[in-house]
C-alpha cells in the first residue's frame, strides 16, 4: 500500500542505467521526486499547488508524468482500488485533457 501526500517536490539527478558494461561514465537525467521519495518521480515540468486536502500536483503541460513505483504488487486477479481528485481546467482550443 502506498500514499502520497505531494507535500514537496525536489529536484533529483537519477542515474541512467547503461546497456554498455564497459561504459565507465556515468550519466544522469534531472526529474523531480515527490515527498522525498526515489519512488515517486516526475518529469521537470510538474508543479505543486493547492489542492483539495493539502498539496496537489499541477500538470501545466500536455505530456507532464508522475511515476509512481512500488505501490502495490497484485495478480491481475486480486481486486484493488485506486482514488484520487482530479479537477481539470477550462479546455482552449488545440489543448487536450
Amino acid at each position: 500500500m502506498a500514499a502520497y501526500h505531494f507535500d514537496k517536490i525536489e529536484d533529483y539527478k537519477k542515474e541512467k542505467k547503461s546497456k554498455d558494461k564497459k561504459k565507465k561514465k556515468k550519466e544522469y537525467e534531472d526529474i523531480q521526486i515527490l515527498d522525498g521519495n526515489k519512488d515517486a518521480e516526475a518529469n521537470l515540468a510538474i508543479s505543486l499547488t493547492e489542492g483539495k486536502s493539502g498539496k496537489a500536483a499541477f500538470f501545466g503541460e500536455e505530456y507532464d508524468v508522475i511515476k509512481l513505483r512500488k505501490i502495490g504488487e497484485f495478480e491481475h486477479t486480486q481486486p484493488f482500488s485506486v482514488s484520487s481528485w482530479i479537477k481539470t481546467s477550462k479546455d482552449s482550443v488545440g489543448v487536450s485533457q
